[in-house]
């Protein structure tokens, strides 16, 4: 199992999309099974997370932290592929 952990900010900071497609590439390269994302933006408009994983992983907000439901832009998020989509539907 592959697991790894990054702070990338959030897309409005540092260099906003040049970063983002720069990690969006490093991610895919490294076939991570879980990893988890500090400092990404969620928002109803833009899921950072989603954005650079794809939809093999299943995003679980870590509890107490900034989520996509309030309004903050930034948040912890733990990314596991592989879920099964029963599990899935049922994730918080």
């Amino acid at each position: 199992m592959r697991v790894a952990t990054a702070n990338l900010l959030t897309y409005q900071s540092a260099s906003g999309r040049d970063r983002h497609e720069a990690a969006k590439d490093l991610l895919a390269d490294l076939d991570i099974d879980v990893i988890a994302l500090q400092e990404v933006t969620r928002t109803a408009e833009f899921d950072q997370a989603v954005s650079l994983l794809g939809p093999d992983y299943t995003i679980v907000d870590v509890p107490g932290g900034e989520c996509i439901s309030n309004s903050s832009l930034a948040g912890g998020c733990l990314h596991p592929r592989g879920i099964s989509s029963e599990r899935r539907a049922n994730a918080p």
